[in-house]
Order: structure tokens, then sequence, then C-alpha cells
């Protein structure tokens, strides 16, 4: 149960991973850490270099390449495949992610999906719905509320422009400025969305007020 549980975190991370990816309009810059870079780099015979410089250079021409990047990736040693693996989706999992895209209404440049109980084994589908929303031009965050009991479980996604973190506060919830997420208790689905909009307006207004006495 714990390695289905981190390997359905992993899978999450890798979708968010995705979906920041993919919205760049001009050009992506990634930075990170290994702190086994050096000994790799030395064990890298030159004509291997090279190899990452045509791949590289194949990227630029051609847009994200999946042959391309798991040609690289392998000669690391990593597994594609199983990589690969974590983006696959059970068909209640995808139904009940493409049910709660379609639901979603744009409010305030966010996209707002609110339902009724989604199957247990499905619930995976709730985030993925989330990260797939911020996909669509024009939504800066997404908030996806859906009936749990008697309650609501809402679960926000955003690039950045918007702190979902604190919208998630104000409604008792937490995360981070990406990532966040809330459970209302004893309230129904729509009106579980007039609070998330409400929210919303809280922190725009917020937002504004900042703004002006920055000025």
């Amino acid at each position: 149960m714990k390695r289905k549980m981190d390997l359905d975190n992993l899978g999450e991370e890798l979708r968010v991973l995705y979906v920041a990816m993919t919205r760049a309009k001009e050009k992506l810059i990634m930075t990170g850490t290994d702190r086994f870079l050096a000994k790799k780099l030395g064990d890298t015979p030159p004509e291997d270099r090279r190899a990452w410089k045509r791949a590289s250079d194949a990227l630029a021409r051609r847009g994200y390449a999946w042959s391309d990047i798991s040609e690289g990736l392998r000669r690391y040693g990593a597994e594609t495949e199983r990589v690969r693996q974590l983006f696959d989706v059970t068909m209640v999992e995808y139904n009940a992610k493409a049910d709660l895209v379609e639901k979603a209404r744009m409010y305030k440049n966010c996209a707002i999906s609110v339902s009724g109980e989604v199957a247990p084994e499905a619930r995976v589908a709730i985030a993925q719905a989330a990260n797939d929303l911020l996909t669509i031009q024009g939504v800066d965050a997404s908030f996806v509320a859906v009936q749990v009991g008697t309650g609501v479980n809402i679960s926000a996604r955003s690039l950045g422009a918007v702190n979902v973190q604190v919208i998630m506060e104000s409604l008792g919830g937490g995360g981070h400025q990406t990532m966040a997420a809330a459970q209302l208790k004893h309230i129904t689905p729509e009106a579980a969305r007039a609070r998330i909009e409400g929210a919303i307006d809280k922190y725009y207004a917020s937002q504004k007020k900042g703004d002006v006495e920055g000025k």
C-alpha cells in the first residue's frame, strides 16, 4: 500500500512538472542539482556528450520529442518505460477525469469544476483534472471540488500566477503556492463553488490592495 501511494505521489509530481513544462511559450529554462554530476560527466565518453548535444539540437528544432528525451535518459540508466507507466490511468480514472474537466467553468481566469461523488478507485482523477485544466489558455489556476460523504474535498493547482495556498487557507486548507487543498464539511458541491468563488474574490481584492499600497 505504501509503495502504491509513493508511486501515485511521484506520478502526480511528474504530471505537475509536465504541465509546467508544456506551458512555456517561447523558452523553457530548467535547473536542478545532482550530487554525482561531476562523476557522471567524468565517466561520460566524448561521443556520448556529442550525442546529448545532438539530442538538444533536435529538441530545439522539433519541440519536445519523447524519443529524443528517452534516448538521453537511458544513457544514464533511467527506466523510461517505468516513467511512462506512471502516466498511465485506468479507464475508470480516465472517464472520471474527463467528466470533471467537462464540468469546469471559468471564473476570473480560474477554472472551477464541481461534482458529486467520485468512485474511490478513481479519486486520483481529481488532481489529474486540476492539472489538465491548467493547460487551457487563459487559466491561471484550477479548482476541482468533489463531494465526499457530507462534505467536499477541493484540489487546487496553479503555475504561480495565482497563489492557491492563500486561497485554500481562507477555506481552512493549506498547501503551497502552486498546489493546495481544502476540505469543507457539511456542504454541497454547488455551495462549495460559491465558497471558492468568494475566496477567489477575496484573494484578488487583497492583491489589488497590495498593489495600490505598494505605489
